[in-house]
């Protein structure tokens, strides 16, 4: 009975074993992520066909500035959440650009998300534009402060 009991445990043993073995476990850890700063400025001169400038910054703190002057400036810094610095560079090599359509500019942020949907940038950013120009501003998450518009 002990021999039978001794063959059974062995078999079940196995039997684990194969379990285990075909059923691997996730290690699905969350992955650190660092934070990296850079520090962005673009420009672009206002013609006099221009109506209007829209901004669309999905996260981020932007204070907006109005001057005498005919430019459309954007500047401050960008935080980008990466797992190094090569993966942080490259979301910022495609962070904003400023494009300039018929009657209007445009400054675009890229949305960078992680693999948990959370905003991999958020940004400190000042834009000065003329002040009688209309402005445009689209932002999902953060403050807006605006001086001599």
């Amino acid at each position: 009975m002990n021999k039978l009991m001794g063959i059974v445990s062995l078999i079940m043993v196995g039997i684990l074993a194969v379990v285990v073995a075909r059923c691997p476990i996730s290690t699905n850890m969350p992955i650190s992520l660092q934070e990296f700063k850079f520090n962005y400025c673009e420009q672009m001169d206002v013609s006099r066909d221009i109506e209007k400038i829209r901004a669309i910054i999905p996260n981020g703190n932007i204070t907006l500035i109005g001057t005498e002057d005919n430019q459309f400036k954007v500047e401050g810094e960008v935080y980008i959440k990466a797992k190094n610095e090569k993966e942080a560079q490259e979301i910022f090599k495609d962070y904003g650009a400023i494009n300039s359509h018929l009657a209007y500019i445009q400054f675009e942020a890229k949305k960078a998300l992680n693999e948990s949907g959370q905003h991999q940038t958020k940004s400190d950013l000042t834009i000065t534009l003329p002040q009688e120009m209309v402005l445009e501003l689209e932002i999902n998450k953060g403050n807006v402060k605006a001086n001599h518009m």
